[in-house]
């Protein structure tokens, strides 16, 4: 629903909310995401609905956070500040983001004295950066009286001529909205796989720097797997950034280049297709492993890939003659469209990979 709305797709994402409330009435994330497209809509049921959100009480830090960035885009900063300094005392202070986000829902409830403190962590972390001397010279202004800025922007980013967004203008560029914005970042961080593969394809359509560090500091978590990791240098790669990339991957930590991750992921999207009409899940998921394994084993002398179909369909035949599955060279050749001869060469340098194990 999220990546609908972000794209202007209002229709769709209501559609998609109202069918996860169905199945979920108290879906925290769904309740604060329909707040969100109301607030947009200008919808009757706007009101009840922010009632609705200020009486829950969420249990797991990534609902609270859901809930503060919500209330946060809904103008309740007072709410939004309770809730983002509950999720600073969690997470401690060492979160730049996060204290940022606490000192603009301070700033803008009219907290001064816990903005600034919160500001002042955020200079410690951040001394080369000029977002918190900014923002502690607003509060400086306002407090002699002078000219300063009304409203405070949640976006970590000083816009052109130090100019802050009203709430009206972050309608007009939804892209750069600023809770939205780190309900992705977040969601980067802390999602599920699936959640994590749909914000990296979020981004390749909203080119941004902030977007971009967080998908370089991704290559570098030992977390992650490299298929995730493929893809992100994929979507870097879209988005116009340059290479090569600082990375964690195959267990090492090396710079990784586009040409490299893009063929090793055609690999898998060629063998992905072929297969998943002929055998069950188990059986593409192997043989999804046993590519990456072979990519691990040969690093750093991994060879040439000239040709997509020839590697996928090696890798099909010797893990269907490990799994003593019935297969021959001579099918897998047709299927994949290459010669018997290109079949036997390839999987020669596999087996000698893997030496004895094949």
């Amino acid at each position: 629903a999220l990546c609908y709305y972000y794209m202007g797709s209002f229709g769709d994402a209501m559609e998609t909310v109202e069918e996860v409330l169905k199945d979920d009435p108290f879906n925290v994330h769904a309740l604060c995401n329909l707040a969100v497209f109301y607030y947009h809509l200008n919808h009757p049921d706007l009101k009840e609905m922010v009632e609705v959100l200020r009486k829950l009480a969420p249990f797991r830090m990534e609902q609270t956070y859901k809930l503060a960035t919500t209330l946060g885009i809904l103008e309740d900063h007072k709410g939004a500040y309770l809730l983002f300094k509950k999720l600073i005392a969690h997470s401690g202070y060492g979160d730049i983001h996060m204290l940022h986000y606490g000192a603009v829902a301070a700033y803008n409830s009219g907290l001064l004295t816990e903005a600034e403190a919160l500001w002042k962590r955020v200079k410690r972390l951040d001394p080369t950066g000029v977002v918190a001397p900014y923002y502690l010279e607003q509060i400086e202004r306002k407090e002699a009286g002078k000219p300063c800025a009304k409203g405070v922007s949640y976006h970590y980013q000083l816009m052109e001529d130090e100019k802050v967004f009203t709430i009206e203008e972050w309608k007009e560029e939804l892209v750069k909205d600023p809770l939205i914005r780190s309900s992705f970042l977040w969601a980067l961080r802390y999602g599920d796989r699936d959640t994590k593969i749909q914000v990296i394809r979020a981004f390749e359509v909203i080119p941004d720097k902030e977007f971009e560090e967080a998908l370089r500091l991704l290559l570098l978590n030992p977390a992650e797997d490299d298929e995730l990791k493929q893809q992100v240098i994929d979507v870097l790669k879209n988005m116009g950034a340059e290479g090569p990339f600082a990375s964690i991957f195959q267990h090492r930590e090396q710079m990784l280049g586009f040409d490299d991750a893009e063929k090793w992921q055609k690999v898998l999207h060629c063998l992905k297709n072929k297969m998943q009409n002929r055998y069950d899940h188990q059986v593409i998921e192997e043989a999804r492993l046993f590519w990456l394994e072979f990519i691990d084993k040969a690093y750093p002398g991994i060879p040439n890939i000239r040709k997509v179909e020839a590697w996928a369909a090696s890798v099909e035949y010797l893990l269907l003659k490990r799994s003593k599955l019935s297969v021959t060279r001579e099918a897998v050749s047709k299927l994949y469209g290459i010669s018997i001869t290109t079949l036997d060469r390839n999987c020669k340098v596999i087996r000698e990979t893997f030496e004895k194990e094949l």
